[in-house]
């Protein structure tokens, strides 16, 4: 093994021994991680529906139900997707309990925060220069959305996360991480075949504006 090698997985087993030491009692440092996301992702939604042109139809009155469902929406989905990792695990023979998972996974969705501060820089000087019409977005735009390097990056720290809790072999664990992004992708080609489903936004761990990522 070459020193390449040895510090590839030098560095995985120091981001692995940092995780198994994240128990539930770390759980409210988790949360404030979901709370700066929502934070986040909330703003940039606002940002650009004030971008949107005077003479675009955009939703009168619905700014504070935005930010509303911003929040409602991340801890709501990010939970509903913490509950199925965690079933896809025990299912598997793993172990640990539903706190630690939630904690875990919690942390392991720091990458999206640069993700969706770059979300919010794209949308106030590249996307607001070019006063898109609805549904338009910024090349910068575009490549934030969807599979990016900030949803494989949470992916594989999920895939730590669930190792970490349940005791898993990283191939079980990588299968329990990647069920809720799987699910999602195909419930939009499903709606996408009968035509619906546009504009969707369901969101999970690693995923933004209902792309699989």
């Amino acid at each position: 093994m070459n020193d390449e090698d040895n510090n590839k997985t030098g560095a995985l087993d120091s981001i692995t021994e940092r995780f198994e030491r994240i128990t539930e009692k770390d759980m409210m440092k988790g949360f404030l991680i979901l709370l700066v996301i929502a934070s986040l992702s909330t703003a940039s939604r606002y940002i650009g529906l004030s971008n949107m042109p005077v003479n675009a139809s955009r939703p009168g009155g619905l700014s504070s139900i935005i930010i509303a469902m911003g929040f409602i929406q991340t801890f709501l989905g990010f939970t509903i997707s913490v509950g199925i990792i965690y079933g896809v695990s025990r299912l598997l023979g793993g172990d640990g309990g539903f706190k630690r998972m939630f904690t875990l996974g919690a942390y392991a969705q720091i990458p999206m925060i640069l993700q969706e501060l770059l979300v919010i820089v794209d949308a106030l000087f590249f996307t607001a220069s070019n006063t898109p019409l609805p549904g338009e977005s910024s090349a910068i735009g575009v490549a934030l959305t969807g599979i990016t390097l900030f949803s494989l990056l949470t992916l594989g720290l999920i895939t730590i996360a669930v190792k970490a809790n349940s005791g898993l072999p990283w191939g079980r664990s990588l299968i329990a991480a990647s069920t809720p992004t799987l699910l999602i992708m195909a419930i939009r080609i499903a709606m996408g075949g009968i035509g619906i489903g546009s504009g969707m936004r369901l969101p999970i761990p690693g995923m933004r504006g209902g792309r699989p990522g």
